[in-house]
Formats: structure tokens, sequence, C-alpha cells
């Protein structure tokens, strides 16, 4: 944990990255090792949870599918190390999440899932189940039709 307060600004740098005019890969790189970080950490992540969750929400907008998947793998990383205290960012992250739930990469798609699955499990009355249920069977209905197999 000593070694992560050297690496902030390491971190900071990576945050950067974020910006649109670096390549897609870059950014992709970056959000998977904030995740990375994030589940090293563990309990520990708890100290910079508003930080490492801008940076998750911020890469959940993202045009490019492989960070916004990666940013849906942090963000479920956060809820699972850090329980309830994600749960003032559930609105913005289901906005994002759910709205992968339509991609075409199935790597995409399954880190979105996981990640409201980990929602679920570390608060599961701050997640809507009624919403977020209708809209997995709608695109399930779609993901099984004759015309996908």
């Amino acid at each position: 944990f000593f070694f992560f307060f050297f690496f902030l600004d390491y971190l900071l740098m990576i945050f950067g990255s974020q910006k649109d005019e670096i390549e897609a890969t870059y950014r992709q790189e970056a959000m998977g090792s904030l995740a990375d970080i994030a589940n090293s950490l563990a309990l520990g992540i708890m100290s910079k949870l508003d930080e490492f969750a801008q940076w998750s929400l911020t890469g959940l907008k993202d045009k490019h599918g492989p960070t916004r998947s990666n940013s849906a793998f942090l963000f479920g990383i956060l809820c699972h190390y850090c329980g309830d205290a994600t749960v003032k960012y559930f609105p913005a992250a289901l906005e994002g999440l759910t709205a992968m739930f339509n991609e075409t990469d199935n790597v995409v798609r399954d880190n979105a899932c996981g990640s409201v699955g980990r929602m679920i499990i570390s608060a599961p009355t701050a997640v809507p189940l009624a919403q977020v249920s209708v809209r997995i069977h709608n695109e399930k209905s779609h993901l099984f039709s004759t015309a996908n197999i």
C-alpha cells in the first residue's frame, strides 16, 4: 500500500490518457491498468474510491468498446471492494453499463453484466432490478433469436 502513494503521480498521467486525441489502445490499456491496480490494492482502494470511480465512469462513455469493457471491469472491482460506498455512483454507472448490453462484442457485454452483478451483490437494494432485468431480457431475446444463430 505504501507504494501506491509513490505511484499516484503515474496514475494521474494514465488518467490523462483518457483524452480523445490519444489512441484508443492507450485508453484501453490505461483503464485495464487502473482495474488491475484497484484489484491488487483490494480493500486499500477505499481511500481512492472517488478518483477511481470517476475514471471508470469516464471510461464507460468512451467510443472504443474495449475501453468501455475495461471501465466496466474496473467499476465491478470497486463495487466488490468498496461495497455500499459505491452506491452514489450507481445511476451514472447503470446508464453506461446497460447501454453496453447491446454491444456486438461478447467481452464488452460480459464485463458490463459482470459489473452489474457486482453492483447487485454489493448493494442489492440500490439497484433497480426490475429495470435492469427488463433491459437484460430484451437484449437476451435479441441475442438468441434464430436470425443470430
